[in-house]
């Protein structure tokens, strides 16, 4: 049986042929000649784990049925490797090296043993490290991207409120000063040009609340109904209904199905001439969300043409989702189709 002095000895000799290959390599997991945080340990567990099966007599059957997704350790390491903004190809070339400087080792240590068979061990000692390290490695990297997204969209809220709509609302001040002492054929182009910021600003707070939004972890439907709530008084006014069995989305797909819906209802409310009514309906089935956006005014969601439609299709497409605007004399509608793949919502 292989003694702990055996082993001890080709940890030591595998971790320093190890450090001078990645020095080699100009690897950033060496620095100022040493190992980065958590290799030396993590190559002296992978050969303590390999020795320890191959004493066991395990088969590759019982390599296989280890559960990649559940280990803290890993988890923990794979998180840290995110938060300190580690190369996520760093781990794979550790693992590399460290099974092709190991292996012939192991087989001269373990001579009366089958190769294939200690390569195998081997293999799943490393590989079974990097699922549920790249696990939370992504996961790390999606907290801080939607963090990223809440704060940009805070900071531009702050924008339009602070700066934007006291800016535009100081220019107001001045025209209707100037206005009162105004005459002459220039009077009624003042009025219009007032008439159009206020109009600006009404729209640049309209914009600021709804950047603010956050779903503090409602559903659709309920986020849905709370902007309808917020907005009572707003013309036209909204109606919102939703059908069948709600299925669970994620965060990020929900906050992209309620942003198109809250910029399909301030298109329609800027453009729907003379509609007197919208109408958000969200349709839930086993396959498939579909979520209609409609007004009974000519214009509508298909009157912007420009960045706002753009911005609809661009959240529905980054969640896998089709995007369709619909026209008519009586109204328009924007609808989107969001499937579930194997019948299981994103």
């Amino acid at each position: 049986m292989t003694s702990k002095l055996q082993l001890g000895e080709l940890a030591a000799d595998l971790i320093r042929e190890l450090q001078v290959e990645l020095e080699r390599r100009g690897s950033s997991r060496v620095a100022q000649g040493r190992l980065g945080a958590g290799i030396e340990p993590q190559v002296r567990s992978i050969l303590a784990e390999t020795v320890l099966k191959l004493h066991a007599d395990l088969d590759v059957a019982d390599l296989v049925s280890f559960d990649y997704s559940n280990d803290d350790a890993f988890l923990e390491k794979g998180a840290v490797s995110a938060k300190h903004d580690y190369d996520p190809s760093e781990p794979l070339v550790v693992g590399e090296l460290t099974f092709g400087l190991a292996l012939p080792r192991l087989v001269e240590l373990f001579a009366d043993d089958d190769a294939m068979r200690i390569a195998q061990h081997l293999h799943h000692a490393i590989w079974r490290r990097f699922p549920p390290g790249a696990i939370a490695y992504v996961q790390v990297l999606r907290e801080q991207l939607e963090q990223a997204e809440a704060l940009a969209s805070k900071r531009l809220a702050r924008e339009l409120h602070d700066r934007i709509a006291h800016g535009i609302l100081a220019g107001i001040q001045q025209i209707e000063l100037g206005i009162a002492g105004a005459s002459g054929p220039h009077l009624e182009s003042a009025r219009t040009g007032l008439e159009q910021l206020r109009s600006t600003l009404a729209d640049t707070r309209a914009l600021a609340r709804d950047v603010r939004l956050e779903l503090d972890g409602a559903s659709l439907d309920e986020a849905i109904a709370s902007y309808v709530e917020r907005s009572l008084g707003d013309a036209p006014p909204v109606r919102h209904e939703s059908t069948g069995a709600p299925s669970s989305l994620t965060e990020r797909v929900t906050a992209e199905l309620f942003a198109i819906v809250v910029e399909a209802i301030r298109n329609a409310r800027a453009h729907a001439a003379d509609a007197t009514v919208i109408e958000v309906t969200t349709r839930w089935r086993v396959d498939r969300l579909t979520v209609r956006i409609a007004d009974d005014g000519p214009g509508g969601a298909t009157a912007d043409s420009g960045s706002g439609t753009r911005g609809m299709g661009e959240r529905a497409a980054a969640i896998g989702a089709e995007f369709t605007l619909e026209a008519s004399h009586e109204g328009s509608a924007v609808i989107v189709e969001l499937p579930f793949s194997g019948n299981v919502a994103p």
